[in-house]
């Protein structure tokens, strides 16, 4: 399933975190926020899209990477999995001195179902 959004990554050398806010095309919405061993500069909210096979087992805990950049502009990528596989992974483009590489774990929580409003 196709979704689209933003994250916001970064922090400081060793310790940082991951945001993101996803609408799935089916209208869901979810929420994203994890922590992170990194290598990664500070990011303000970047729009991604991307694909998203693990819907059904997207709420609760995952594991996630983020890596990519650029001196000037460049693009990343960042993916979430769990035991069960896939949950998706969404690609961006990011402006700024560079950004680098981290993995680290998180939660996914449904922030609004279809039919919802938020």
């Amino acid at each position: 399933m196709k979704g689209e959004g933003k994250v916001s990554f970064g922090g400081i050398i060793v310790v940082g975190g991951l945001e993101a806010h996803i609408t799935l095309e089916n209208g869901e919405k979810w929420d994203f926020k994890g922590v992170m061993a990194q290598a990664i500069a500070k990011s303000g909210d970047l729009d991604v899209q991307g694909e998203f096979p693990g819907v059904d087992h997207m709420a609760g805990a995952c594991t996630f990477s983020i890596a990519g950049g650029a001196l000037g502009k460049g693009s990343f990528e960042v993916r979430w999995g769990d035991t069960k596989g896939e949950i998706g992974t969404v690609k961006g483009t990011y402006k700024g001195v560079n950004l680098g590489a981290g993995a680290g774990t998180g939660d996914w929580n449904r922030a609004s179902a279809v039919g919802e409003r938020s």
